[in-house]
């Protein structure tokens, strides 16, 4: 049975918004830009440059490895709007110290409480 849905960062504007006046958590591969939520329910942008990930496969592959853990964290999350920038390449054999280190930074941005889901 799926979990909850996580709603998507849709519009260019809303990603500027966030990117423009969110609270940013930079790490080894990923940047990450938080905003309070304005309707209490958590939104996603993931943002994967085609200069760093030049493999389709592995762009998507790697949206869909924040998706999941942003996924799994959303009860956690609560109410914000979030962009994911992803500023190293990230190869699929790297996804585990990845998930690892997005999950820190989602702790560090939004104060979520457990990490125990990002392995």
């Amino acid at each position: 049975m799926p979990g909850p849905r996580l709603q998507s960062l849709a519009s260019s504007e809303q990603f500027s918004r966030v990117l423009r006046t969110g609270r940013v958590s930079r790490g080894g591969i990923f940047q990450v830009y938080v905003l309070p939520g304005e309707h209490g329910r958590t939104r996603l942008g993931i943002v994967v440059p085609k200069r760093l990930v030049r493999k389709a496969v592995w762009r998507n592959g790697c949206r869909r490895q924040v998706r999941e853990l942003c996924r799994t964290m959303l009860q956690q999350l609560g109410g914000w709007e979030i962009v994911v920038r992803v500023q190293r390449s990230c190869t699929p054999g790297a996804v585990r110290a990845a998930r690892r280190e997005l999950a820190e930074q989602l702790y560090r941005s939004t104060h979520v409480k457990d990490l125990d889901c990002a392995d």
